[in-house]
């Protein structure tokens, strides 16, 4: 996922509190991105008690999701996602690591000290919200045949072959697999065979790499996760519909 890092010249306001630091996080359930940001800033905020962070979950709150469209335009962020970090008049897009977001986070939190900046998202909350706990998440995840594994250490690669391993025994997969062979199997035409599979192998892979960037989220920024599956329903219950119909019309 792309990361933005915006810095903009502080206004004229209150002198700066060194004392306290607030951090707005957004981010969505489902969100890899997200999961290692909350690994991050659990850390921080344990070695530094002066910060507090607002976690601010964009999918299951529609108000969380309407201040989060409000930050994006107030901010002008080119391309709106999760996670979003927010300090002061300061933004942190994305999450590409400790060693490559980590710093960019901490020089807004050095600068918000310094300098005293505006609290923008403060200022579009009609009431603060309090801290959330699901920042306190475990380090570790523990996964199938793999064992515990660290969050805070898995790369983008390894999460990919690990979805990928255990989708292998997702049962949906397995079904759009059986049927893909039976019905590669009554194709004559080789060509055929090969359009039919590259594309499955292709539609999958762009999922995957669509799940994995995050841009998925899109949908649930914008509210539209339920009419995305109904949408999926509706055109894999009509596959089912005309394959059964081809069926009993080739049989009789």
């Amino acid at each position: 996922m792309l990361l933005w890092a915006c810095l903009v010249s502080p206004g004229r306001g209150q002198p700066p509190d060194a004392s306290a630091v607030t951090l707005y996080f957004f981010w969505a359930q489902g969100c890899p991105h997200c999961e290692e940001e909350k690994v991050f800033l659990n850390a921080l905020v344990s070695r530094d008690p002066r910060i507090r962070v607002v976690s601010l979950e964009v999918t299951a709150s529609g108000d969380n999701r309407e201040l989060f469209q409000k930050v994006c335009q107030t901010l002008k962020v080119p391309l709106p996602g999760v996670p979003l970090t927010v300090v002061g008049n300061l933004y942190v897009a994305g999450w590409r690591g400790d060693h490559t977001s980590g710093p960019l986070l901490l020089k807004a939190i050095s600068q918000a000290r310094s300098q005293g900046l505006p609290d923008v998202v403060g200022s579009l909350l009609p009431t603060a919200p309090p801290p959330a706990p699901g920042l306190a998440i475990p380090e570790t995840l523990a996964v199938p045949w793999f064992g515990e594994i660290k969050l805070k250490n898995l790369s983008l690669i390894s999460l990919t072959l690990i979805l990928g391993a255990l989708d292998g025994f997702n049962p949906c997969a397995m079904w759009a697999l059986i049927f893909l062979i039976g019905l590669l199997l009554g194709l004559p035409q080789r060509w055929k065979m090969w359009l039919y599979g590259g594309v499955f192998i292709f539609a999958s892979g762009l999922v995957y790499f669509l799940f994995l960037a995050a841009w998925l989220n899109v949908f649930l920024f914008l509210g539209l996760v339920f009419w995305v599956r109904l949408g999926i329903g509706v055109v894999a219950l009509g596959a089912g519909v005309v394959n059964l119909r081809e069926f009993i019309l080739d049989a009789t």
